[in-house]
């Protein structure tokens, strides 16, 4: 079953935090973190649209740099989920972000290339890195991320905080907790490394991905960053 409308989008905290720390004032590199950003009881209800955690949809990242799980099929997800993908892929989301951002000409991803349903289990982590600089099936480059926080149980002590580094990849220069209806806005570059290196200990940590590109095909990713450029960061 499919859902054409969206979920609603309180548009006044979007731009009331980038009124109190701008897109592009953010260090270590462009980013905003917005609290309530969707409605709970929608993002409850997505939480609940996941497939177990051992169904078979689930594509499993685990190798040396991750342990994760993630769905991009949006046939495969629930109604108010597609409802969520649809509003943050609308024409009123985009042009916010290009707003705030000051980016022009974002093209929101139909394939959620990378994005879409994430989960990481007890003892699951991402290393720190910086995100592949194109689109992997159409001619975009990519320019921003945005993830929202669904799961209810996260505590202090539990891991899997997502880590925003340095821009020459030395050291953590800002944490963010991973906890309900927090959503990071951030600028992807050759030199935005992320992750959440510290293995989550307990609980699920269930999130929403998506990335938004442009139709200028050039990159700053060095010659060398054709995809994911993992550091070697993680803590043992």
């Amino acid at each position: 079953m499919s859902r054409i409308d969206e979920i609603p989008v309180f548009y006044e905290k979007l731009y009331g935090e980038h009124a109190r720390a701008p897109f592009g004032s953010a260090a270590p590199y462009p980013h905003l973190i917005i609290d309530g950003l969707f409605d709970d009881k929608d993002l409850d209800t997505i939480r609940k649209e996941f497939p177990s955690d051992a169904d078979s949809v689930w594509k499993r990242n685990h190798h040396s740099h991750s342990r994760k799980q993630a769905l991009e099929d949006k046939s495969l997800m629930g109604p108010v989920s597609q409802a969520y993908f649809a509003a943050v892929a609308s024409p009123a989301f985009v042009q916010a972000l290009e707003r705030i951002t000051g980016i022009p000409g974002l093209v929101p991803d139909p394939y959620l290339a990378g994005g879409g349903y994430h989960l990481t289990l007890p003892g699951g982590y991402l290393d720190v890195h910086a995100d592949f600089p194109t689109h992997p099936q159409l001619p975009l480059r990519r320019r921003l991320n945005l993830i929202t926080y669904i799961g209810r149980d996260w505590e202090q002590g539990d891991g899997g905080v997502f880590e925003m580094w340095a821009k020459d990849g030395s050291e953590a220069a800002r944490r963010i907790e991973p906890v309900f209806n927090r959503s990071p806005i951030f600028l992807v570059s050759a030199e935005g490394y992320h992750g959440h290196p510290v293995p989550l200990r307990r609980h699920r940590r269930p999130s929403l991905a998506v990335f938004y590109y442009t139709r200028d095909t050039s990159t700053d990713a060095r010659p060398s960053q054709p995809a994911t450029d993992y550091l070697e960061h993680r803590p043992a």
